[in-house]
């Protein structure tokens, strides 16, 4: 039995958790608002308003029995928030309530849904990077300007009357180039500015958002056969096929577990963000092409104890979020002419082929030497080649002395060598795979050495998928050393030719040598769009 089926049905059948009483969900904001009285100090209300609070996790709920308004920068530049699910209470936001203008791209809040809010005023949802989805159902006017400045999503507003004024511009939705914008809204603003689309409506097409004008409001028919695949300790693997015979196209798929929105999915995608150990209830629902919204079939599942990888051996972690820090460990890298780019998990460290360099000073945990036999040890790497030809992948050490490498070979091969102990890079045991990569696609590279001292100890995993080994070697291998020399990734240290052009990421270094069914665990995880830790 494989390890997905192993946890597929260790956790069929679970307790569906109990229905929360609260009206009112706030993501990721349990440290900062740990209790009622600091809730009601928050949203200017009293705590005598609130009848039910709870503390989930870093999450908090709670039941207001009165009807309020968010006030002015009442979350702005909040760095903890994630999530904002009101069903009835607030009737209007004020400027700046959720504004990240002061710290632009800090923001990690998701998603807001305000169902009965019919006035919101300037820079309220402005430059919310991380945003997805802002649901105001019964808004009725975007006073002033700026309200989604730098923040895409989609942006449901059926029942608005007034876009600032309807006949000028007003950077309402300016800058969502790039952010995937959708906005769904009445047909009329398609005619409202004398016969012409509003201004800010069609300035938002132009800068490249998708405008909706909703058509009607039935609902797509809902998913009948939504069930989980995969079950990891912090994300699920959902099937599920589309709906059939709905009046409307499918949109987008929304994903929810225990009320709380995760985010868009497609069949066979991950909900992520989850608690390992974690009795859970989640919900998909269909959403049409102008956002009307299916009820969904719920799912019960509990989420696995720990991840089918060994975390406790991981020696060094590079997730190359904006910089080179090791995440796991202490041994930190340097940055030489690295860019920054979306990746597979999160960014990636882009590399140009030259100058761009990761240099890992030496420490005794990058050594994998030993006594009567070597240490074992793997690498896993995550790899986008922008072009062929012997590129440095990662080298312990330089030209004229190391301890290990490994290279993308101008022969369509991946060769990973182990050096001797002696000062030299003429002595040493090789294993290579043949690999053509597909230029602009990632890949998930696993190196393994068993620590034998042999050549037939090493392994090459491109995906899931061990290559079949072309063993050689030079001289005579007696055994690794610990020769005081740096880690290069993606550049051999102190030459500029054969190094990568592409982009790295997930670089992590284990002292072990990864089982096939780890390794399944390590790209089923990096291919949900998580890092391991």
């Amino acid at each position: 039995m494989g390890l997905r089926e192993l946890h597929r049905r260790r956790f069929l059948t679970v307790a569906e958790p109990p229905v929360s009483p609260a009206n009112t969900f706030i993501g990721g904001v349990a440290t900062s608002i740990p209790t009622k009285a600091a809730l009601a100090t928050k949203l200017g209300i009293l705590e005598g308003d609130i009848s039910y609070f709870a503390v989930v996790g870093s999450d908090i709920e709670a039941t207001i029995d009165v009807d309020y308004v968010i006030l002015g920068s009442t979350f702005a530049d909040d760095v903890d928030i994630t999530d904002y699910k009101d069903t009835g209470k607030v009737t209007s936001v004020d400027g700046f309530a959720f504004s990240h203008l002061s710290s632009q791209g800090t923001s990690k809040l998701k998603n807001i849904v305000l169902p009965n809010a019919t006035f919101v005023d300037r820079y309220a949802f402005s430059y919310l990077n991380a945003i997805e989805k802002i649901e105001l159902n019964s808004l009725i006017t975007l006073n002033g300007d700026n309200h989604f400045k730098n923040s895409g999503a989609k942006i449901y507003i059926p029942s608005i009357v007034s876009i600032g004024n309807n006949t000028t511009y007003s950077t309402i939705f300016d800058n969502t180039t790039a952010r995937k914008t959708t906005v769904y809204l009445p047909p009329s603003f398609a005619t409202v500015n004398g016969g012409g689309e509003e201004p800010d409506i069609a300035s938002a097409r132009s800068q490249g958002a998708t405008i909706n004008y909703i058509q009607n409001q039935t609902a797509p028919n809902q998913i009948t056969d939504l069930s989980v695949n995969t079950v990891f300790a912090t994300a699920l693997q959902l099937n599920f096929t589309a709906p059939i015979g709905s009046i409307n196209a499918i949109g987008h798929y929304q994903v929810y577990a225990n009320g709380f929105y995760k985010g868009f999915i497609t069949p066979g995608g991950y909900v992520t963000g989850l608690k390992p150990a974690t009795d859970y209830s989640i919900e998909v629902k269909p959403v049409d092409i102008y956002y009307n919204k299916s009820t969904s079939n719920i799912v019960a599942q509990t989420t696995a104890i720990s991840e089918p990888y060994p975390v406790s051996e991981i020696v060094s972690y590079y997730k190359t979020e904006s910089n080179v820090l090791d995440s796991w460990g202490t041994n930190n890298g340097t940055a030489n002419a690295i860019a920054y780019a979306s990746g597979l998990v999160g960014q990636a460290a882009v590399m140009n082929g030259t100058t761009s360099e990761i240099l890992i000073p030496d420490n005794d945990s990058l050594s994998f030497n030993g006594v009567s036999a070597d240490k074992p040890f793997s690498m896993t790497q995550v790899i986008k080649f922008s072009s062929n030809g012997d590129r440095c992948l990662f080298m312990k050490g330089t030209l004229s002395d190391r301890e290990y490498d490994g290279f993308l070979l101008a022969s369509n091969k991946l060769a990973f060598r182990i050096f001797d102990k002696t000062a030299t890079s003429a002595i040493y045991i090789q294993c290579s795979i043949d690999f053509t990569p597909t230029l602009g696609s990632y890949y998930v590279i696993h190196w393994m050495y068993s620590g034998n001292r042999l050549n037939t100890g090493m392994n090459i995993y491109v995906e899931e998928v061990k290559g079949t080994q072309i063993l050689s070697s030079a001289g005579t291998f007696t055994g690794m050393g610990n020769k005081n020399l740096s880690l290069g990734l993606g550049k051999i240290p102190g030459y500029s030719s054969l190094n990568l052009s592409g982009s790295l990421e997930e670089n992590i270094i284990w002292k072990t040598e990864l089982s096939e069914s780890q390794v399944s665990g390590v790209v089923s995880k990096i291919r949900t769009g998580q890092s391991l830790i």
